[in-house]
């Protein structure tokens, strides 16, 4: 996963459309960029990257493939997140009426221990078995390695 720290003019922007730190700096970056190479030419398969409540946010779908959040990793990401260290999207795939979780359990959790009511979220149209789908290939990918029991 790349994360990076916000620097330079803008980082410790007051726009009521950021999240922001105890600090005040930004924990959404600017911009992220999606090209046609990755989701095809058509406008509907192109994920909407913006702020979600993270209440909204289902983690109940059996969408994590992980006993839990490692309760280190989680604490290293909340301290960075305090810190201004600006991090992925996580994924949700919105059926209608949930936001499924897909990637981004331990973003999550560490918004959540550090007070944070919005994150920034990959949004893709789909089932809760897309996102369950999706979870396993996001683990493959990167993330924190699985325990023997997980794989």
């Amino acid at each position: 996963m790349n994360i990076h720290r916000r620097t330079g003019p803008g980082a410790a922007s007051s726009s009521a459309s950021r999240t922001m730190n105890r600090t005040g700096r930004s924990l959404v970056p600017d911009q992220y960029e999606l090209t046609d190479a990755n989701y095809g030419s058509e406008p509907s398969r192109r994920p909407e990257i913006r702020l979600l409540k993270i209440p909204r946010i289902r983690k109940d779908g059996q969408t994590q493939h992980r006993s839990a959040p490692e309760p280190g990793v989680v604490t290293q990401y909340a301290a960075l997140m305090a810190d201004g260290v600006v991090f992925p999207p996580v994924r949700v795939w919105f059926d209608g009426t949930g936001y499924w979780l897909s990637d981004g359990f331990q973003r999550v959790a560490a918004s959540e221990q550090i007070g944070l009511r919005q994150i920034n979220a990959e949004i893709r149209e789909g089932t809760m078995r897309d996102a369950q789908s999706d979870s396993y290939a996001a683990n493959s990918a990167h993330g924190t390695t699985p325990k023997l029991a997980e794989n």
